[in-house]
């Protein structure tokens, strides 16, 4: 069953919400647990896997490379240094503020999870925001979809 996840904090990471913008619908993003996060232990990071001169999405990083400043350089608001393009691109985080974050990453860090990486798309709520799109079992969707969107 497939369920949406809140994408957010792209502000904090200039370029991501250009290059959510840029990117399609169904894009394969991944989620990466962060349990060591020291404003929250259910933190889970969204990523651009293989965002290269060579990926699959070489445009967008070839014009966010194009508009990087050099790393030495002081940002302005909306900026970013040629350093924080990396592959994997740090997109945001799933929504700590709705649930999201909690039930996902109770889900992550069972034992019997072979990593703590899960792999979906790129859609976008109702209200147009990014989403994560998560294939995941019944019970798990219904909590999820349970949770209100912020």
């Amino acid at each position: 069953m497939k369920t949406l996840l809140p994408i957010v904090g792209m502000a904090f990471r200039p370029p991501a919400a250009r290059v959510l913008a840029l990117l399609p619908f169904g894009a394969e993003l991944h989620l990466q647990r962060e349990p060591h996060n020291p404003y929250d232990s259910n933190a889970i990071k969204v990523l651009l896997p293989d965002f290269n001169a060579e990926g699959q999405y070489s445009e967008i990083f070839k014009s966010m490379k194009n508009e990087a400043i050099m790393d030495a350089a002081d940002l302005s608001r909306g900026q970013w240094h040629e350093s924080a393009l990396q592959d994997p691109l740090m997109l945001g985080y799933v929504s700590a503020k709705t649930g999201h974050a909690a039930l996902v990453a109770a889900e992550m860090d069972r034992p019997e999870k072979p990593s703590p990486f899960a792999s979906g798309e790129l859609s976008a709520l109702a209200s147009g925001a990014p989403a994560f799109e998560l294939e995941c079992d019944e019970a798990l969707a219904g909590k999820l979809e349970a949770l209100e969107w912020a």
